[in-house]
């Protein structure tokens, strides 16, 4: 039997739970608001093109060799809506060098078009990580604290800025976290299944910044050092595991 107290306590629990809601959608609406007024302000900038055709080269020719300073999966991300058009469609024209290590590109027929194609992507890729960013600090902390670092991210102009852009520093920033997060849900839940994701997250990490092998092993070594119950044959052996996963991971990009 439900008594009056217990009726109330819930309800201030889905009274909190709605408000905070409510909040965390007003704040993606406006790093969404902002990211579009970027997008629609900002032209250019000196190394979209490059990714954009490094992407598109991928997607077409199923090779990545043009501007490889970079792995593959977020210019492969980007340049995913432009396969919606004609694949003649988008037309690039190297100009040559204009400074030291700088280049021109003329892009045809539609630069601004392009742009916002592409720069869509980095948008949504923005507000998944403001989604983990969300439900990580409500499940740390709280709903209160959720909202707090939400309306943080929300307004960094760098976080705006880099996911209003057709560069891959904001998906690197997405697949860092997301690893960071799968590494210590893994350390408190050591199952198979965390450790599945674990080895995707860790991959899609390495498919996204050539950065990422120091930080990688990092984390592979604190779920040798921080695995649960002292098991270390299970524990070597679910690192190992998510390695694997990670290398296939990188192999499939």
């Amino acid at each position: 039997m439900t008594t009056t107290g217990e009726s109330a306590a819930d309800t201030r629990v889905v009274g909190t739970s709605a408000r905070a809601a409510c909040l965390a959608a007003a704040f993606a609406a406006c790093f969404t608001a902002q990211c579009v007024w970027f997008m629609a302000t900002q032209s250019l900038t000196y190394d979209e093109p490059v990714h954009v055709i490094a992407g598109l080269d991928a997607w077409r020719a199923r090779r990545f060799t043009q501007w490889n300073d970079q792995p593959p999966l977020g210019r492969l991300l980007l340049t995913a809506p432009l396969l919606l058009s004609s694949a003649q469609r988008w037309q690039f024209e190297d100009r040559g060098p204009s400074g030291a290590n700088y280049w021109s590109i003329a892009i045809r027929p539609d630069p601004i078009g392009l742009a916002w194609r592409t720069r869509a992507v980095n948008v949504g890729l923005g507000l998944l990580l403001a989604a983990l960013v969300w439900f990580t600090a409500r499940r740390l902390f709280s709903a209160e604290a959720a909202t707090a670092a939400l309306a943080v991210f929300a307004c960094s102009p760098a976080l705006i800025a880099h996911f209003s852009l057709a560069t891959v520093d904001g998906l690197a920033t997405l697949t860092c976290f997301a690893a960071a997060v799968a590494v210590m849900r893994w350390r408190s839940d050591p199952s198979w299944r965390q450790t599945m994701m674990v080895g995707v997250a860790l991959g899609a990490f390495l498919a996204a910044k050539f950065s990422a092998p120091p930080l990688v092993v990092l984390a592979l070594a604190l779920m040798v050092a921080g695995g649960a119950g002292g098991d270390w044959p299970a524990i070597i052996a679910k690192a190992s595991a998510a390695a694997i996963v990670a290398i296939v991971v990188v192999w499939t990009t």
